[in-house]
């Protein structure tokens, strides 16, 4: 008789026409990492190197390296969750090149196979797809160039299918952009590029899924190479356009 296993692990893979230095680069160097991963990044890589990564309080972690093979493996381990000290998130990127191009396989494995873990597993799963397109995208259509967010994130008093209602009838987020949604799960998330942004990002994400009262709503739009006074005055439309369809407290 097999054993059930204990843990289960994310398995993705994504290819793109940049080289292989240049991904190993974005993937371990803090500065490239906030161009198509968190808003923040700071610390060092290397052999027992450590990375903070924040999406803003109290979203920020450090993960340290565990495995440093360039440019074809880096592993970064998270510091074991007190609530569960047998958990142990590993995240793997290997890298090779195959026909011309450089392939990504991300592996996230250490995830607790019990029901209680299934919504984390299916969100932080969700989530990597986002960034691995993100991720190909910066790579091929911005490369070198710093990322501005515009961003909101707030708490949720209202129900999941409510908000999305709010945030996605026409025009979609007030009409603060003009985005092509190329992903839509309903109350869970959605993505598409914004063609008029110089080909900018739109990502918005119900945190904990669509069943979880009290969760986090999220609306996330990566710039690449637009102004300054542009992407303020987005900021405040985004801002206005969210208490508007939402209320100050959603």
């Amino acid at each position: 008789m097999t054993d059930t296993p204990k843990t289960r692990s994310i398995d993705l893979t994504v290819d793109t026409s940049a080289s292989l230095d240049t991904v190993w680069r974005a993937l371990t160097d803090p500065k490239e990492l906030e161009r198509w991963f968190p808003l923040k990044a700071s610390g060092t890589t290397g052999p027992g190197g450590k990375i903070t990564l924040s999406w803003g309080a109290p979203m920020e972690w450090t993960t340290q390296v565990k495995v440093w093979e360039p440019p074809t493996h880096v592993q970064f381990a998270d510091p074991p969750d007190p609530s569960r000290p047998d958990a142990m998130l590993r995240l793997d990127f290997h890298l090779e090149t195959r026909a011309g191009r450089t392939v990504v396989r991300l592996v996230h494995s250490g995830f607790d196979a019990s029901a209680d873990w299934d919504e984390q597993f299916t969100s932080t799963t969700n989530g990597w797809r986002y960034f691995l397109m993100n991720l190909r995208h910066y790579l091929e259509r911005h490369d070198n160039t710093p990322r501005t967010m515009v961003w909101d994130r707030r708490q949720m008093t209202k129900p999941v299918p409510e908000v999305w209602a709010s945030l996605f009838e026409e025009p979609v987020l007030g009409g603060v952009v003009d985005a092509k949604l190329e992903e839509v799960a309903r109350d869970r998330h959605a993505w598409g590029r914004i063609p008029s942004l110089n080909d900018g990002l739109l990502f918005v994400e119900f945190e904990g899924g669509p069943t979880v009262a009290g969760g986090h709503v999220g609306v996330w739009i990566s710039t690449y190479g637009v102004p300054a006074a542009r992407t303020s005055a987005l900021q405040a439309a985004l801002t206005d356009a969210l208490n508007r369809r939402l209320g100050s407290s959603v």
